[in-house]
């Protein structure tokens, strides 16, 4: 039920969804300023992978590697409309680098297409933007 729910909001988006190691991956594309036709749409890849209660669906989407100068503040300031979002760092991978990234949460329970499409336009459109801002340029990361 849940692959198809993700699966329909991946349609909604016009975006491909994969899935592997537990997780759905949406390739979903986002436009930093959607009234400028000189901007191109950019990448952006919102990871979902169901909570161990099976009632939540966690959605995440990375900025790129935390460094030590990065403004935090002032993405902390630009959250303030977040209905849904929140801005964190993570664990360290591997390889001991530490990674910004927007997240979310939704209950399982009465989830549907179209308020999950919402939800995955709205964590990549906030994770494209500071991408943007801290790093000036697309980072590819999964």
């Amino acid at each position: 039920m849940l692959d198809s729910i993700i699966r329909s909001a991946g349609q909604l988006l016009d975006a491909p969804v994969q899935q592997e190691a537990g997780s759905w991956f949406v390739d979903t594309w986002v436009f930093l300023d959607p009234h400028d036709e000189r901007e191109s749409a950019r990448r952006q890849i919102v990871q979902l992978f169901e909570g161990e209660a099976h009632d939540l669906l966690y959605l995440s989407s990375t900025i790129g590697p935390y460094e030590e100068g990065a403004d935090l503040a002032a993405l902390l300031r630009q959250m303030i409309g977040a209905m849904h979002c929140s801005l964190y760092i993570s664990r360290p991978d591997a390889e001991g680098t530490e990674h910004l990234k927007i997240a979310a949460a939704v209950q399982t329970a009465d989830l549907d297409p179209s308020r999950l499409s919402q939800l995955i336009r709205e964590v990549a459109v906030f994770a494209d933007r500071f991408e943007a801002q801290v790093y000036g340029r697309e980072v590819d990361v999964r």
